[in-house]
């Protein structure tokens, strides 16, 4: 449904979801994720949701996959140029851990 364009609702369901899902499968939890800012156009969801996509992308960024640490931190830049700049400092860490 992300990849059609659709946000889910109820929106909260799926982001107190995602850090459970990114523990098990961090490059899935990435897709729905972006999925879930692309499609929500205003961003009221996201700003509701601020612990839980934080948890979700400190799991993502802790996977031993290099590009699925990359895009989440590519997600990171994105949600900042959004506004949602509370998650610069996972980028930040996310992109020292790629550099070594």
């Amino acid at each position: 449904m992300l990849d059609l364009g659709v946000h889910l609702d109820p929106d909260f369901v799926v982001y107190r979801a995602l850090p459970r899902l990114a523990s098990t499968h961090p490059r899935e939890a990435l897709a729905v994720l972006r999925g879930m800012a692309l499609t929500d156009a205003e961003g009221w969801g996201l700003h509701g949701a601020v612990d839980e996509t934080r948890e979700a992308l400190k799991l993502v960024l802790l996977s031993e996959d290099a590009d699925t640490r990359r895009d989440a931190v590519e997600l990171v830049h994105l949600l900042g140029a959004r506004g949602m700049t509370e998650f610069r400092d996972l980028a930040e860490d996310g992109s020292a851990e790629d550099a070594s």
